[in-house]
C-alpha cells in the first residue's frame, strides 16, 4: 500500500500505511503483531553511555526516583563487620590483624555509600585507589610504630570514560579508560590546569604513582587498560557488554509523566493568559462608538485602581465572558495515577516505604511491602562484598599478612526491632545465637561491650547485676528498718493501753472503798 494524498477543498489528509500483512513475523518466529499495533522489536535497544544524562537527570529532578536510590543506597550501607575467622585459612585472626582492618573498616565506610549510590545510578562500579606508607598507631593503639600499606585515596571512575568489552572465554569484562581531554592537556603541559594554573605537585604524584598512564598519553594514545580493575557490574547480560542502570526499566513512565506535567504547564500559562470578551449592544439595540468608549473607559478604570469588584454601570445588552481554556485536565489529579504506579512497579519499591503511607489507608504491611527491595539490595551487598574481599587480600599481600579477617554487613532491619530483641534473647538462652550477634541488633558488637564491661569493673563502676542485687540489698534494709519501727510503735501502743487499763482499776477500787 503506497502513501495516498486525499484533498477536501482546502484541508489536504495523507494516508500512512502501519502494518498490511497480518501474517508477518517481527520479532520472533512465534510472535505476530495485528496491523496497526506498537512494534517494539523494530526499535534499538540503545547504548549505555546514551542513557546516562536522561538518568542523571530524573535523578536530580524527578522526586519519586531521587527519593527511591538514595533511600535504597542509605537503606543498604549498613555497618561493616568482620568475622574473626580468615579468609586465607580456618585459624583466627589475630587482634592486630583485626585491628588493622577495623580502622579500613572506618575509613571506607563512606566510599562504601558513594559505591551503593553508583550502582544504583549508573549500574557499573569502577574503583580505584592508590596507597602509602602510615604508621600503624595512627590506626590503632593496638599496632605500635610499624609503618603498614594503607589507602591514601579511593574513589570511584566517571563511566563516562569507562569502555567494556566482554572476554572472549567467561563473562567477564575487560575496563578501558577512554583518557579525558583534561588529562591529555594536563600532562602534556607537565601540570597546567584548564584555568591556567600550575600544579606542579600534582604532576609529580601523578608520574610517580601511574607512570604507564603518563606514558600512554605522552605516546599520543586516548585509551588505556585497566588491568588490575575490578569492576561491579549491576544485571550484567550476555548479549551487551554493558550492565543495566537501576532506572532504565522506569525511563518510559517518567517521560511520560514528565509529558503529563508539561501539558499542566501549558494549560496554567493559557490560563493566565485568559481574555475577557466585552461584548455590547445586540441586533435590537446596535451599540455606537459613544457606548463602547464609556463602557471601555469604567473598565480600564477599575482594572487600575486595583479593585477586585469591578463596578459597572449600563444598560441589559453588555454581556461580559471568559474565554480560558478547559481546566478539567488540570485539576483531575487521576491522569497521575498510572504513571506513578508504573514508576513505583519497575523501581520494585512500595509507595509505604518513600512517604510512610499507601495510596490507600490500611492496604499494606511494611514489612512484607519490604521483601522486594531487600533482594534488590542483597544482590548489591554481595557484590560489594566480592570486591571487598579482593580488596582485603591485595592489601593483606602488600603487607604480608598471613590472615585477613572476613567482612560481611550487619543485616538490614525490615522486621519488628521490639519482637526480634526478644526472640534472639530466647535463641541466646537456648545456644542457637552468639553473643555477638545479640549485641549487633543493639548497634554494638561482643567485644567492644566486653572491653566496655572490663574498663568499668577496672573503675568500680557497679554492673547492672551488682546494681540489682544493691538495690535489693537496699529495699530489703529498708523493709526490716520500716517493720522494726511499726513494731516499736506497737510495743508503745500496747505499753501505753497496759498504763491506761491500771490507772481505770486503781479508779475503781478506790470508789468502792468509799
Amino acid at each position: 500500500m503506497s502513501d495516498e494524498t486525499n484533498t477536501l477543498g482546502y484541508a489536504q489528509a495523507s494516508v500512512i500505511p502501519i502494518q498490511t500483512d497480518i501474517n508477518t513475523v517481527v520479532a520472533a518466529p512465534y510472535k505476530k503483531y495485528i496491523p496497526g499495533f506498537y512494534d517494539p522489536a523494530s526499535n534499538k535497544l540503545g547504548k549505555y553511555h546514551d542513557f546516562l544524562g536522561t538518568i542523571r537527570w530524573f535523578y536530580k529532578f524527578n522526586p519519586i526516583a531521587s527519593t527511591v536510590i538514595n533511600r535504597m543506597a542509605d537503606m543498604s550501607m549498613t555497618q561493616l563487620r568482620h568475622r574473626k575467622r580468615s579468609k586465607l585459612n580456618s585459624e583466627v585472626v589475630d587482634e592486630p590483624t583485626l585491628a588493622f582492618y577495623d580502622a579500613l573498616a572506618k575509613k571506607i565506610r563512606p566510599f562504601l555509600k558513594l559505591m551503593a549510590l553508583e550502582y544504583l545510578l549508573h549500574g557499573m562500579v569502577v574503583p580505584a585507589y592508590t596507597f602509602d606508607k602510615i604508621r600503624g598507631n595512627l590506626l590503632s593503639e593496638k599496632l605500635g610504630r610499624k609503618k603498614y600499606t594503607y589507602p591514601k585515596n579511593i574513589w570511584v571512575r566517571n563511566p563516562d570514560n569507562i569502555e567494556l568489552r566482554r572476554k572472549p572465554l567467561g563473562m567477564e569484562r575487560t575496563v578501558y579508560l577512554k583518557i579525558p581531554q583534561e588529562d591529555v592537556d594536563f600532562v602534556l603541559s607537565k601540570g597546567m590546569r584548564i584555568d591556567g594554573s600550575i600544579d606542579t605537585e600534582g604532576y609529580n604524584e601523578l608520574v610517580n604513582r601511574s607512570p604507564e598512564y603518563v606514558r600512554a598519553i605522552q605516546n599520543g594514545r586516548r585509551v588505556f587498560l585497566l588491568e588490575d580493575a575490578r569492576p561491579i557490574l549491576r544485571k550484567a547480560t550476555s548479549y551487551d557488554d554493558y550492565p543495566i542502570p537501576f532506572l532504565v526499566a522506569a525511563l518510559q513512565p517518567l517521560q511520560h509523566k514528565d509529558y503529563l506535567k508539561l501539558m499542566d504547564r501549558s494549560i496554567v500559562n493559557r490560563a493566565i493568559e485568559a481574555v475577557r470578551l466585552i461584548k455590547t449592544g445586540n441586533d435590537q439595540y446596535p451599540a455606537q462608538d459613544d457606548d463602547i468608549k464609556d463602557l471601555k473607559s469604567q473598565v480600564v478604570t477599575n482594572s487600575s485602581t486595583g479593585e477586585r469588584i469591578f463596578n459597572l454601570f449600563t444598560n441589559h445588552t453588555v454581556e461580559i465572558d471568559w474565554i480560558i481554556p478547559p481546566m478539567e485536565a488540570l485539576l483531575n489529579e487521576a491522569k497521575y495515577d498510572e504513571a506513578n504506579a508504573d514508576i513505583f512497579l519497575a523501581l520494585g519499591f512500595p509507595r509505604i516505604l518513600t512517604t510512610g503511607e499507601t495510596l490507600r489507608s490500611n492496604s499494606s504491611d511494611s514489612k512484607i511491602a519490604s521483601l522486594g527491595p531487600k533482594a534488590t539490595l542483597d544482590e548489591m551487598r554481595e557484590a560489594i562484598i566480592l570486591w571487598l574481599e579482593y580488596f582485603y587480600q591485595e592489601i593483606a599481600e602488600l603487607n604480608g599478612f598471613t590472615r585477613y579477617p572476613e567482612p560481611y554487613f550487619s543485616p538490614i532491619a525490615t522486621s519488628d526491632y521490639t519482637a526480634l530483641v526478644q526472640f534472639a534473647i530466647q535463641a541466646l538462652e537456648a545456644g542457637a545465637i552468639s553473643k555477638d550477634t545479640v549485641a549487633q541488633l543493639y548497634g554494638s558488637d561482643y567485644d567492644t561491650e566486653a572491653a566496655q564491661i572490663e574498663a568499668e569493673i577496672d573503675m568500680n563502676v557497679p554492673s547492672p547485676s551488682e546494681r540489682a542485687v544493691e538495690k535489693q540489698q537496699e529495699f530489703t534494709v529498708q523493709q526490716s528498718d520500716t517493720a522494726f519501727e511499726r513494731q516499736q510503735q506497737l510495743a508503745k501502743q500496747n505499753q501505753q493501753q497496759n498504763t491506761n487499763n491500771n490507772n481505770n482499776n486503781n479508779k475503781g477500787g478506790n470508789n468502792n472503798t468509799k
